[in-house]
């Protein structure tokens, strides 16, 4: 299945179509593309977060994308989102940062885990007070469910207490209410994790200043601290114990998202060089950068459209076109950027800062990325993955060849697919065996 959604992205897809098929996300779209002629030139190298493009954002339902059209959304699907995506990372890679965990995690974990009268509210909240929704997950010890330490206990008088530390959240400057992944006490099972929904205005929640990043400082991430925070039963999202399940369902848009951005800032880049008056690449060089990118493009819309109809082995499709997507795109970003160096010329704001920022988008829903990554180790582990098809470009053959020395190594160092048991249940786990 994974070689043949590669196959199915070369030949052009013929029944894929292009564009978002809904209308409104559509309009959106061209929005978006409207938006990002202005904001391409800003000379600023990490330029801030533009108030006026966040309020359109709002009100035409960017941030509201894949909330549910009873919840007041636009009721996106996931070929919608990546569409979308890949509009909004022409704005900047900030953006795309901001929007992506908001729409996946965030809005996802409310929408499908609160009660229908609290995610109502909740969500129609988000254009109304132009607030986002946050997801606290990572600690210390990066993403890893197993070791997370923030916990809810049973307080002597019967309420539930949340507390602990969270860290590198994103944000959490704009957000109305956080979901967080801590210890459940109401499981019998060591480590069991649960979803909990907190305002981020309720006594005992605190937020650390925002970090200086590399890159991308638009989109603020920070640390959260949770001081005996009482926890009310409608805060308490999904069934005790099921945190991880839960996460690893909603990651997988996630990267998605993460790739479609990757995917729209290389495809952003390639256009400006082409239509520079004085070319940094050579007619052949850029019409194959340019045929690349569309392969990139049409592989994340087949991905999105499987997702959609809820296909088996969407969780390892997901982490081969992100790892592919990001990949490639980094590659096609870094030759512009060289060609216009070699020019004796800077490269235009926007793909400088494109270029900067591919490093974060490409760890961007990474630690949520690895139990996907070890389903398709499993996958390749057993024997199922084969050479590429010599009839795939370049870039698609090294990415295939790439996976699988990155497999290799991680057996090498004790891996997932140096344990065939346990690589053997992650694969009947996600359907990727």
């Amino acid at each position: 299945m994974l070689h043949e959604l590669l196959d199915l992205a070369v030949t052009g897809a013929p029944t894929l179509g292009t564009g978002p098929a809904d209308p409104a996300v559509a309009e959106l779209c061209r929005r978006l593309e409207r938006l990002a002629v202005p904001l391409r030139a800003d000379p600023d190298p990490d330029p801030a977060l533009d108030e006026a493009v966040l309020a359109d954002g709002f009100a035409h339902g960017l941030f509201s994308l894949t909330v549910p059209r009873e919840s007041g959304g636009l009721g996106g699907s996931l070929r919608d989102f990546v569409e979308a995506i890949e509009r909004v990372a022409q704005l900047g890679p900030a953006y795309a940062i901001t929007a992506v965990p908001h729409l996946c995690a965030g809005v996802k974990a409310i929408a499908t885990l609160c009660p229908p009268d609290t995610a109502r509210d909740i969500l129609t909240g988000i254009p109304r007070d132009r607030r986002l929704l946050a997801f606290a997950i990572t600690e210390e010890t990066g993403s890893d469910v197993a070791t997370v330490h923030t916990r809810l206990t049973r307080a002597p008088d019967g309420t539930l207490r949340l507390n602990g530390r969270k860290q590198w959240i994103t944000n959490l400057e704009r957000a109305s209410h956080v979901v967080v992944v801590a210890r459940s006490p109401a499981h019998p099972v060591p480590g069991a994790t649960q979803f909990v929904c907190v305002p981020l205005g309720q006594p005992g929640v605190s937020v650390a200043p925002a970090w200086d990043k590399h890159c991308a400082n638009g989109s603020d991430t920070a640390d959260l601290f949770f001081d005996n925070v009482e926890i009310a039963p409608w805060q308490l999202l999904g069934e005790p114990g099921k945190g991880m399940a839960y996460f690893n369902h909603m990651v997988q848009s996630g990267r998605l998202g993460a790739a479609a951005a990757c995917v729209g800032l290389a495809r952003d880049a390639v256009a400006l060089a082409a239509a520079d008056p004085v070319p940094p690449l050579s007619a052949g060089h850029a019409a194959a950068l340019a045929a690349g990118v569309d392969v990139l493009g049409r592989m994340l819309r087949l991905t999105a459209r499987l997702g959609d109809d809820h296909h088996p082995q969407f969780a390892a499709l997901t982490s081969l076109a992100k790892h592919i997507c990001s990949l490639e795109a980094q590659r096609a970003l870094t030759d512009i950027d060289t060609a216009y160096a070699c020019q004796g010329r800077a490269s235009p704001p926007s793909v400088s800062r494109a270029v900067r920022a591919m490093g974060l988008l490409r760890l961007l829903k990474g630690p949520g990325e690895v139990l996907a990554q070890q389903a398709v180790a499993a996958w390749l582990w057993q024997g199922k993955g084969g050479e590429p098809n010599p009839a795939w470009p370049y870039p698609l053959r090294a990415a295939c060849r790439a996976l699988a020395h990155w497999y290799a190594d991680l057996a090498a160092q004790g891996g997932p697919s140096a344990r065939p048991g346990a690589v053997a249940s992650l694969g009947e786990a996600t359907g990727a065996a």
